[in-house]
């Protein structure tokens, strides 16, 4: 990828995102609609994978710096500490290109039930040594904006199983599938449907307010 098929492929992001429906005056958790902040997301990926040893299942197009295609039509939110984005995540938007865990297992059996579904995906955070990482909170809070006040029936996603607890705390959840040997990680996987649509008396309570 040229330097400027990169910045143009920045400023589609940017433009998708800004067209979202969204709570513009959140504080906690914002949407990618500048480049620099789309870069450092895209830099704590490459980071945080590294770390965990994703780095084979997802490679960097450019080293240090992890993104794809389905960026192009994901609302993309991240959280921000003293100037540093600290925790980041995505809801990708169906598309012909279809969603990123389709190359996995099919989702077409959930088109069909559920509607127009969305994938959450890079659902990632930095630790950083404290016990309590409020970035899960402000993410899970953005998703619900998100996919509250956009077109979307459902959303999917292929997780560790051990990441289930944190989704529950959004809405209803089910357990669609076990996925073994996913991209030959070592960890357990399983295919999730969350609906935020019907959020949980602890999401309203909890999530919801500062």
């Amino acid at each position: 990828m040229s330097r400027n098929e990169f910045e143009s492929f920045l400023s589609r992001i940017v433009e998708f995102n800004k067209r979202l429906n969204f709570e513009l005056d959140e504080s906690d958790v914002s949407l990618a609609t500048n480049k620099d902040d789309l870069l450092k997301i895209f830099q704590l990926r490459s980071e945080v994978y590294k770390q965990v040893g994703y780095s084979r299942e997802f490679p960097d197009p450019i080293d240090g710096m992890s993104f794809d295609d389905y960026d192009l039509n994901s609302a993309i939110l991240y959280v921000k500490k003293n100037g540093e984005v600290t925790g980041t995540c995505r809801l990708v938007f169906d598309s012909e290109k279809k969603l990123p865990s389709d190359k996995r297992v099919s989702y077409d059996p959930y088109r069909r039930r559920f509607g127009k579904i969305g994938e959450i995906s890079k659902n990632i955070v930095k630790h950083d040594g404290t016990a309590l990482n409020l970035e899960y909170k402000y993410l899970m809070r953005g998703l619900y904006y998100v996919f509250n006040k956009n077109e979307m029936d459902m959303t999917v996603s292929l997780i560790r199983r051990d990441h289930l607890r944190i989704f529950k705390n959004i809405g209803a959840v089910e357990v669609l599938q076990d996925v073994e040997n996913y991209g030959g990680l070592s960890e357990d996987f399983i295919l999730m449907s969350c609906d935020p649509s019907k959020p949980t008396r602890l999401f309203l309570k909890a999530f919801l307010k500062n």
